[in-house]
C-alpha cells in the first residue's frame, strides 16, 4: 500500500508525515491486500486567521478500481486526521464487506472462503421438491385431498 501525503497551506514535516502515516497503517493495514493505493491532502483553509479550518482529505485507491475519498475538518490538524482515518477505515471495511457479500451470492469467493453449506431445513427446498414431498406425505396419511 503506497501513501502519497501533499500540503496546501501547511508544511509537512517528518513528525506531521509519521503521524499521518501511523493513523492510516492502524486504521487500512487489514484491508492492505484491497488497497492499491491512499492519497492525503492535507489543508489549511483559513491560512493563519485560525479557526475550524484544518481539513484532511483522504482518497483511497481499491484494487477494483473503486475511490473512496472521506474528509474531515477540525480546529487541529492531528485531530482532523485522526478523525479522517478513522472514517475511512469504516468506510473501506464497508466497501470491502459489500464486494465479498456480493461475489458470494455471484458464486465467487475471495482470500480462501468455501462456499455457503446449503440448508437443511424444509425452507431450503425447492417449489418442485416441496410439491413432491408434499403428495407422497399426503397419500401416506391416507388423506387424498378430496372432500
Amino acid at each position: 500500500m503506497q501513501y502519497r501525503i501533499h500540503g496546501q497551506g501547511v508544511k509537512i514535516t517528518a513528525s506531521l508525515n509519521r503521524e499521518t502515516e501511523r493513523h492510516l497503517r492502524f486504521a487500512l493495514s487489514r484491508f492492505s491486500p484491497s488497497i492499491e493505493q491512499v492519497g492525503v491532502r492535507l489543508i489549511d483553509v483559513n491560512g493563519p486567521r485560525g479557526g475550524v479550518d484544518k481539513r484532511c482529505r483522504i482518497v483511497v485507491t481499491m484494487k477494483d478500481a473503486d475511490t473512496i475519498v472521506v474528509e474531515a475538518e477540525d480546529a487541529r490538524m492531528n485531530a482532523a486526521i485522526s478523525a479522517a482515518a478513522d472514517r475511512m477505515g469504516r468506510t473501506v471495511a464497508r466497501a470491502v464487506r459489500r464486494r465479498r457479500e456480493a461475489g458470494q451470492r455471484a458464486g465467487l469467493y475471495e482470500f480462501g472462503e468455501t462456499p455457503p453449506q446449503p440448508a437443511s431445513e424444509p425452507e431450503a427446498r425447492t417449489p418442485a421438491e416441496r410439491s413432491a414431498s408434499d403428495k407422497l406425505r399426503t397419500h401416506e396419511d391416507g388423506d387424498t385431498g378430496r372432500r
